[in-house]
């Protein structure tokens, strides 16, 4: 009995100071690691911004390129009336706008030019699509 009660006051204040810089220490390493995750998070949320900048001007490219595409036809509509067939330098802006139509939602018209083409030159000019349009938008 003399024994224990002998080295419980030492045993009580090791455990004590130990428990009181374990506390100490954690709130460091909790103040280092809140600002970690908060630098962390900020980041993310940078690569998200640049992804989405990404997308958007992918979705411009798309569409300066079916812009091409339709001034292209626009131009080359006299000889696209006179021939039957799609005409040789006509068949990638063809196909291309005929395949952008799928993908192209907010450009209800491009559906419009799609059953056109469709109607006058069937499926044989699927083979010269542009598929850099092929994006969801």
């Amino acid at each position: 009995m003399f024994c224990g009660s002998l080295f419980k006051p030492k045993f009580y204040k090791k455990c004590k100071q130990s428990i009181k810089l374990i506390k100490i220490e954690l709130g460091s390493m909790r103040k280092k690691k809140n600002a970690m995750v908060y630098y962390l998070k900020k980041d993310i949320v940078e690569i998200l911004k640049i992804k989405e900048l990404l997308e958007e001007l992918s979705i411009l490219y798309s569409y300066d390129l079916i812009e091409r595409f339709c001034d292209f036809i626009s131009s080359n509509l006299l000889l696209m009336l006179k021939q039957r067939e799609c005409p040789e330098e006509c068949r990638e802006s063809v196909s291309s706008l005929i395949y952008a139509a799928a993908w192209v939602r907010y450009v209800p018209t491009l559906k419009d030019l799609r059953a056109l083409f469709t109607r006058r030159y069937g499926n044989s000019i699927d083979s010269y699509v542009n598929q850099e349009v092929g994006f969801d938008f």
